[in-house]
């Protein structure tokens, strides 16, 4: 390369002789093609490489400079206070000035039909309809005042239409399981006031999987009663069986390690030990 006639190596410097080298055991071109090709390259051989073998298009850092050095300058404009005074204000187009708002967008909604009764038949069946709201309005008033009255004093009816009490099948919330737990022996002492042992059934005060673990604690069996208000042996196996004194008295004995649990089968809770088979079998509670 020292010896080509039209490019002088030497006055090259040592990282552009690399370069140099190194472009020509790529691409084997002569260094008289070589060396303008670099210097058009910025000395990047990668750059210079693609150029031979990609060809060589427009040179983004020669248009770039060139944009750089041909910066269009703003004509300055010179005028004196005389002239300002003196040039009509600017004058807005008369489209603009002329043009109307547009006017907003209606969308027109579907009316719904109503229908009245005709007017005969409001009139002949008014009467019917203020008497039947006023009966039902005074109706629930005294249902709702008879509903304070304590259990023994408060009618059956009035207990199962406001509270649905022990046989409502409808309108039970969802609670936590001492709550549950809570108003299964409220209604169980409400269903069987009249009879003595009704409060004396010594039930666990919170839900099963807690009478479950306080058993396992404790060594004592655990005795599940499960009730079904819809079933009709229900009242007579509770008065005849286990509000029986023997009975009772058994469950009330501390030295018989027995824990009581009972639930209504209308409850979540109830219900899903019922449908467990595993505790339809009787044994004990183990730690």
């Amino acid at each position: 390369m020292a010896n080509d006639a039209s490019i002088d190596v030497s006055q090259l410097t040592a990282e552009q002789r690399s370069a140099l080298e190194q472009y020509t055991s790529v691409t084997a071109q002569d260094v008289k093609d070589a060396v303008p090709l670099l210097q058009r390259s910025q000395w990047n051989v990668q750059i210079a490489v693609s150029k031979f073998f990609d060809g060589e298009g427009p040179d983004p850092l020669a248009e770039a400079a060139a944009a750089r050095d041909h910066v269009p300058q703003q004509a300055s404009r010179h005028e004196n206070l005389q002239e300002s005074f003196g040039r009509p204000p600017p004058r807005r187009s008369a489209d603009r000035r002329s043009r109307p708002d547009p006017a907003p967008r209606i969308v027109p909604q579907p009316q719904t039909p109503t229908h009245r009764p005709p007017f005969l038949l409001a009139l002949l069946f008014g009467p019917f309809n203020l008497g039947y709201r006023a009966l039902s309005t005074l109706f629930r008033t005294f249902v709702y005042v008879l509903s304070f009255l304590p259990a023994p004093l408060r009618p059956r009816a009035i207990t199962t239409t406001v509270t649905r009490g022990w046989r409502g099948t409808t309108g039970r919330r969802m609670l936590l399981p001492r709550d549950t737990a809570a108003r299964f022996r409220r209604e169980f002492e409400e269903e069987y006031g009249d009879h003595e042992n009704a409060s004396r059934v010594p039930f666990f005060e919170g839900g099963f999987a807690q009478a479950l673990d306080a058993a396992k604690a404790e060594l004592k069996f655990l005795l599940v009663v499960l009730v079904s208000p819809e079933h009709d042996d229900t009242a007579a196996f509770t008065r005849d069986t286990l509000l029986a004194d023997p009975v009772v008295a058994f469950l009330a004995d501390p030295s018989n390690n027995l824990l009581v649990w009972g639930g209504n089968v209308l409850d979540s809770e109830a219900y899903q030990v019922a449908a467990d088979p595993r505790r339809r079998r009787p044994r004990a509670a183990r730690a």
